[in-house]
């Protein structure tokens, strides 16, 4: 697969053009990046979750709520133009990676984080925490995360 990706997509009569670059692990960040619409690539990202049968039990607002608190900590405005945490589910893996170790619940819910940044718009990363990577069931969980943003950023 090439490491750039070029596509075209529509979505409710928009085009956009959507650029796909190689993930980067930034700390215990795993990042992915790709242009485009925010709402777009968050609904693309909305659909390949739920197309995989998972359950989206929470969509946190990060944005919102450094917006929120700006004040108490002396600033004035957010890094993003939009950030939001989006959790969810798969049943079956949750329960094989916390009987393989009880501690790994605190993989759960699985976290994908979608954001534009003020001083990029128009560039949009999703991305998740990828630590543990010696544990083969976390590795599991990475591969499920990194698949459903690829595919998200692909479609």
């Amino acid at each position: 697969m090439p490491l750039l990706l070029l596509c075209l997509v529509t979505l409710g009569g928009h085009a956009v053009w959507a650029e796909a670059d190689a993930p980067r692990t930034i700390g215990v960040a795993r990042v992915h990046h790709t242009a485009g619409d925010y709402e777009t690539v968050k609904a693309f990202l909305l659909a390949e979750i739920q197309q995989r049968g998972l359950v989206v039990n929470r969509i946190g607002d990060v944005n919102d709520m450094l917006g929120r608190t700006a004040g108490a900590v002396g600033a004035t405005v957010t890094a993003f133009l939009n950030a939001e945490a989006i959790l969810f589910c798969k049943a079956d893996l949750s329960h094989n990676i916390t009987h393989a170790n009880p501690h790994n619940v605190v993989l759960c819910p699985y976290s994908i984080v979608i954001y534009e940044t003020r001083a990029e718009p128009g560039t949009i990363y999703l991305g998740y925490r990828a630590s543990g990577e010696g544990d083969p069931a976390v590795r599991i969980v990475n591969r499920l995360l990194d698949d459903i943003i690829r595919r998200a950023i692909e479609l």
